[in-house]
């Protein structure tokens, strides 16, 4: 055996014999989360859009898509505004809504 190969040796069991004494740290494997995009329906004018997870789900975020009323030379008409952009007083929702034009809410449900 050359004096490498002993080196190496003796490391290995240097190793191995800590291991033994204050143990080898292992770690559960959890599952894998997997997420998916759940779209709410368009609103009608100036009422809330509400996407919903599906059961053996939960919420982790969500956005929306926004189509602002407009005025007849295509500005956005005073006073519209996005009122509503965020998850449901019972967690399991994204909601949106605008003052006067429509929204489409957009839930991001994770299991696991």
């Amino acid at each position: 055996m050359t004096s490498k190969s002993l080196r190496t040796g003796v490391a290995m069991a240097g190793v191995l014999l800590a291991a033994g004494v204050f143990g080898v740290a292992t770690a559960t494997t959890a599952s894998a989360a997997t997420t998916q995009v759940v779209a709410g329906p368009q609103s009608d004018p100036g009422k809330t859009s509400r996407a919903t997870c599906p059961d053996g789900t939960h919420l982790i975020g969500g956005g929306y898509d926004w189509y602002p009323a407009l005025n007849r030379g295509g500005g956005i008409l005073d006073g519209e505004a996005l009122i509503a952009n965020g998850p449901s007083q019972d967690g399991r929702a994204w909601v949106t809504q605008a003052r006067l034009g429509q929204t489409k809410a957009w839930a991001i449900c994770e299991t696991g």
